[in-house]
This record gives C-alpha cells, sequence and structure tokens, in this order.
C-alpha cells in the first residue's frame, strides 16, 4: 500500500472553479460546476446527455439528474493503472428506492472488463469489477443510502495488498482480496451504467466532486476528503 498519499494531493485550476482533489495524475478530475469540464492532465472532457442540471452540491455546484440525463466519453483509453481507485459524493433525489439499479459511476470495454459503482434496489452502495481475464469482484455495503442526504462512495484496487475496498462516509464497508486487474476501459458514464450505448439505469439525484485515479488508497485519504466535506455542508 503507498504510505502516504496524502503527499500526493493536488487540484488543478482550470475554467472550472472547485476543482477536485486528485491523488498522483487522476485520469478524470470532475468538480461537475459545468458538468463536463476534466481538471485532470489528460483533459477527457464529458458529453452530457439530455440537459442534466447543475445545482448547489458540497464544493460549488454539481451534476443534477433530470430527464434521463447522464455524462459520457468513449472512444478514449482512461488508463488507471495496476492500482486505482473512484469517488464521488452523491444525493439521492428521493427516499423511494429505485426498482433496479441507479448508477453512479460506469466504465466499459469488451476487450478489458468493467467497473462499476451503483445502488441497487435496497438502497445499498455496490461496488463491481471485472477484469480483462474474466474474474469479477462484487461487494455490496449493507446500509441503505438511497436517503436524500450527502454520502461520499469511494472504490479503491492496491496491486500491492490485492484488497479490493469500498467506502461510506470515510469508512470501509466492504473488503475483499481479489487477484483481478482491470487497468483500462474505452469508455466513462457519470451517473449511468456504462453496459450498453442506451446507457440505463440512470441515477436519480446530485453527484459532485467526481475522480478516477491511478493509485491505490490508504486507509487515511478517504476519511480526510469525507471530513472536508463535511465541513462544506456543515
Amino acid at each position: 500500500t503507498i504510505a502516504s498519499n496524502a503527499g500526493l494531493a493536488r487540484q488543478r485550476f482550470s475554467s472550472t472553479v472547485n476543482a477536485p482533489v486528485e491523488f498522483g495524475d487522476a485520469v478524470l478530475a470532475l468538480a461537475l460546476e459545468d458538468n463536463t469540464t476534466d481538471s485532470s492532465p489528460y483533459g477527457n472532457t464529458m458529453t452530457a446527455n439530455n440537459s442534466p442540471g447543475t445545482v448547489a452540491a458540497v464544493f460549488g455546484n454539481g451534476y443534477s439528474a433530470k430527464g434521463g440525463s447522464f455524462l459520457y466519453k468513449s472512444d478514449s483509453d482512461f488508463d488507471f493503472g495496476d492500482s486505482y481507485y473512484r469517488m464521488a459524493w452523491i444525493k439521492s433525489g428521493t427516499t423511494t428506492l429505485p426498482s433496479g439499479q441507479d448508477f453512479v459511476l460506469g466504465g466499459n470495454d469488451a476487450s478489458v472488463g468493467y467497473f462499476d459503482l451503483y445502488i441497487n434496489s435496497s438502497g445499498y452502495l455496490v461496488s463491481g469489477i471485472k477484469s480483462d481475464g474474466g474474474t469479477t469482484s462484487t461487494l455490496t455495503c449493507s446500509n441503505n443510502i438511497y436517503d436524500a442526504k450527502w454520502h461520499h462512495v469511494a472504490q479503491a484496487f492496491d496491486l500491492e495488498t490485492t484488497m479490493h475496498n469500498v467506502w461510506i462516509d470515510g469508512v470501509i464497508c466492504q473488503s475483499a482480496a481479489t487477484s483481478l486487474q482491470n487497468n483500462a476501459v474505452g469508455e466513462m458514464v457519470i451517473g449511468g451504467g456504462a453496459s450498453s450505448a442506451a446507457h440505463p439505469y440512470l441515477f436519480q439525484g446530485i453527484i459532485d466532486d467526481v475522480v478516477v485515479g491511478k493509485i491505490g488508497l490508504n486507509d487515511h485519504v478517504i476519511p480526510a476528503i469525507h471530513a472536508e466535506g463535511r465541513k462544506k455542508l456543515g
């Protein structure tokens, strides 16, 4: 495990204000002030589909789903490296549980596998990773976060420890050893599943500060990110 991710933290300011904190060089760093601008060094600008809104969120404004909207970018090599993390702030738009799955983040490529982070019909956070070798690791956190309140969610894989970890509000809720690696996808979707061109299972609510990075995260970093967001919300 990387001994101190804190020393790798950075913020890159561009036309988007309130740029999210990256650890290492993030593949994607979206403040979601305008829903599309990537402040990472790779400039993976997203396309906004079906006119999602922007509303007051945790750090400035954030993405607000409406009318089947989502953010999407394909035909790009999102290369995560051997260890990686994905994190975001989310707030469901209702306390009525979804009938199926509400996707927060999704990445997919037929040749290299997929990852997803979604809320299931019980309101539980589910983290799934499928490697290019066909191995799948799926972890489910058994507490309802579909409650119209802000939550920080994160998923990470560390090659050195071979651990797949999932956090809710700064606390690891599920952890499992796995031999898989899923270090690249060819498309990324925010607020929807990346399992097909139609991008079903759209998240109903608000998303803020999406970051996808290239390193494993230790147990101290995610709680610090959560605590900073709580200060803003307070």
